[in-house]
């Protein structure tokens, strides 16, 4: 899996080299409520890769044990990728809307994986997990 992230991230960084960018354009930004750090790139006209890595909460798996009750939490560092396809820059700008800092609809896919918990209140099989989808 790692070998996997570490390949994603040299190929994302070698197809922003020397590309153009038309309506994207690279955006850094701070993360307040999963304390993190994000780079927003692009990859194509209207494509963007980012990777956000912090310190934030995670919620239940099935991989938990917990044997109380309230709220579980797990806080732990994170790496966040998303690869983004947007698509309606044009019709936003005929519009009046602004398209700054990637602002759009889009489609994408994300993997998040979390490491070992920093502070938690339950058990967990594995110090690291990750979830992949679209979002």
């Amino acid at each position: 899996m790692k070998n996997l992230l570490i390949a994603l991230f040299l190929l994302t960084t070698l197809l922003v080299q020397g590309q153009e960018e038309a309506f994207t354009e690279r955006v850094w930004r701070v993360n307040f409520i999963n304390p993190g750090v994000e780079l927003e790139m692009p990859v194509a006209e209207k494509s963007t890769f980012s990777t956000n890595v912090g310190v934030g909460y995670n919620g239940t798996y099935p991989e938990l044990t917990y044997g109380g009750n309230g709220f579980v939490y797990i806080i732990a560092p994170f790496l966040d990728l998303q690869f983004k396809q947007l698509y309606n820059f044009k019709k936003r700008v005929a519009k009046g809307k602004q398209v700054s800092g990637n602002s759009g609809n889009f489609l994408s896919a994300r993997i998040i994986t979390h490491g070992p918990s920093m502070a938690d209140n339950v058990f967990r099989k594995s110090d690291f997990d990750f979830a992949v989808g679209p979002t």
